[in-house]
């Protein structure tokens, strides 16, 4: 629990695999508050930090969703995606604030805005900790939600199971052979699918 699971080069501050269990306790705490029941999608517009790495991982293990939004998105494109994967709200910068509401004026449902900073140290301290859902993961259940960058056309959604998320960690460790002494750095963007699975996970 003791172990330090990220550390921020920007700030030096760090999360222990202790922090983030309460963190993700804390976030699914949140969630349930907001009427995000398990199994709904939750996207995140964040840039890399403390918190785009605890709403990733923790949104995941309260059982929810996880769509992470690109950050080089146009308004039109954020629009679609968050429309497409039927987001129930979205983590957000403040620095982004803006271009995310002007993408949800083209929504054509309400969609829930949370501004978070990047490397605040809670989700939300008001809110207590929520218990985990009663039924443990399932390996099948959706977990992330990608979508391509739509270079070629409308971006497309792929969809990762918790099992998929998992097994593709285990295999990049195994085959690079880490252990708890290494250390990875982090060079592309969150939502990127090399830096969840390869760097974070």
């Amino acid at each position: 629990p003791d172990g330090v699971f990220i550390l921020s080069p920007e700030t030096g501050r760090q999360l222990t695999f202790a922090d983030l269990h309460r963190s993700s306790r804390q976030l699914a705490g949140q969630l349930d508050a907001e009427g995000i029941a398990p199994g709904t999608h939750v996207g995140m517009f964040l840039p890399n930090g403390l918190q785009a790495v605890r709403i990733f991982v923790g949104t995941m293990a309260a059982a929810r969703v996880v769509v992470p939004l690109s950050l080089i998105a146009t308004a039109e494109q954020l629009a679609y995606v968050i429309e497409h994967s039927d987001c129930a709200g979205v983590f957000v910068a403040p620095e982004h604030e803006l271009l995310l509401r002007t993408a949800l004026a083209s929504v054509a449902r309400v969609v829930g805005v949370f501004v978070v900073d990047a490397d605040q140290v809670d989700v939300n301290s008001e809110l207590g900790s929520s218990a985990w859902p009663d039924s443990n993961l399932e390996p099948g259940a959706p977990a992330l939600l990608m979508y391509t960058s739509g270079t070629t056309g409308r971006p497309k959604g792929v969809l990762l199971s918790q099992r998929n998320v998992v097994s593709g960690a285990r295999f990049v460790s195994e085959a690079h052979e880490l252990t708890a002494s290494d250390r990875v750095l982090a060079v592309l963007p969150l939502y990127h699918i090399n830096a969840q699975i390869v760097t974070v996970l």
